[in-house]
């Protein structure tokens, strides 16, 4: 797991959809799928239900997120 799976994670959750994650980060759509798919790789669960080309988070994704915001906030307080 890295910095930038975890921003576009938090990005995802936090704006609602990968296009909207995407400007938010200044990144393209494509790039914050790919991330995002990885990151499903590396924790070994599934954060997204596939709909229709929509991403849907699960109940596991809402209680990673709360981990993610804590650590993400975590590393910017030692900037």
């Amino acid at each position: 797991m890295n910095l930038k799976q975890l921003e576009a994670f938090d990005a995802f959750m936090s704006h609602g959809s990968a296009t909207r994650a995407a400007a938010a980060l200044k990144i393209s759509q494509p790039m914050v799928s790919r991330l995002l798919s990885s990151l499903e790789e590396k924790t070994g669960f599934e954060l997204f239900l596939r709909k229709r080309n929509r991403l849907a988070p699960t109940p596991e994704a809402f209680r990673f997120h709360q981990s993610v915001v804590h650590h993400l906030a975590g590393l910017h307080s030692l900037e």
